[in-house]
């Protein structure tokens, strides 16, 4: 097992070592560093038309890419055993399918990268990532707080976006996990939209009037022992909070609130259309999170 962080050198895409660096140590496994060299169709002609010409710039280019990635690799080596890869393909096939060969443990990439002061770049790395792998996916914002957790200043502080669905159970688990290597402090928040859990609880018979407050009484007396049930193990505070429109901007408000370091949401990791219809949580907390993110999938 190893932890695969994805860069395209860019000085924000260090971070995303950093923090894999410092998870790393405190999982105590290693890192596989990669850069894909990502120019359109150079794994077909390396493949297909090998010419000596043509073989000897890439040659030339990876050298020079592993240089590079050796040059930032080098002081975090302390923490854990880096080892630098160059890749030629499409960035975000290429970083899933090397985390499949590594057998890693999450897939670390940043928020941001060379073009990516845009938030619309973020779907062409980072949520595409995370919309195809099979691992967890780390998008780094902001590393220190992996460097503080990681030597013992503190915990980490985690935000789960919870209800009772296998998407909501897989974030959990995916965080009993984590927890079991250093402290965490957990808050894990529901968001609700007030009209449909009224009627919800109508439906079954309830009499709780029709207030709000009423309203998160009754899910947090459910949430709690669901949550009870997937991680009996982890101390969670939880918040449950009413709201109109999309979950993603309430729980990134909580998340500012909450002081949290990461958020974790499960995904399905829907496709297409279906995706589109749907919207997606996962995606818009990797576009518009205020802290770094984790994107866990469902088993497939």
């Amino acid at each position: 097992m190893t932890i695969l962080c994805g860069t395209d050198l860019s000085p924000a895409s260090r971070s995303a070592l950093f923090a894999a660096a410092h998870v790393a140590r405190v999982r105590r496994t290693s890192v596989r560093f990669v850069h894909v060299l990502d120019i359109p169709g150079a794994d077909a002609v390396l493949t297909h038309r090998p010419a000596a010409r043509v073989t000897a710039f890439f040659e030339a280019e990876e050298r020079r890419l592993l240089a590079q990635l050796e040059a930032e690799a080098a002081p975090l080596r302390a923490l854990a055993p880096i080892e630098c890869i160059v890749i030629a393909g499409r960035p975000a096939e290429t970083l899933v399918e090397s985390a499949e060969s590594a057998f890693a443990e999450l897939i670390v990439v940043t928020a941001l990268g060379k073009r990516g002061e845009s938030r619309i770049r973020l779907g062409r790395t980072a949520d595409q990532v995370a919309r195809m792998a099979r691992h967890p996916v780390l998008v780094v914002r902001q590393a220190d707080p992996f460097r503080a957790w990681s030597s013992g200043e503190r915990p980490l502080r985690i935000l789960a976006g919870v209800d009772q669905s296998p998407t909501s159970d897989a974030a959990l688990e995916w965080i009993r996990g984590f927890a079991s290597v250093a402290p965490v402090e957990v808050t894990a928040c529901h968001v609700f939209w007030p009209p449909e859990a009224r009627e919800r609880f109508k439906q079954k018979g309830m009499s709780i009037g029709t207030a709000d407050e009423d309203v998160a009484r009754v899910l947090d007396s459910e949430l709690r022992a669901h949550i009870a049930s997937v991680a009996p193990d982890l101390d969670v505070k939880l918040r449950i909070v009413g709201g109109l429109g999309k979950v993603a901007p309430h729980l990134t408000q909580v998340a500012v609130e909450e002081q949290s370091d990461v958020i974790v949401v499960g995904t399905h990791q829907r496709q297409g259309l279906e995706r589109l219809w749907n919207g997606s949580v996962s995606r818009d907390v990797i576009v518009h999170g205020p802290c770094n993110v984790v994107v866990v999938p469902i088993e497939r």
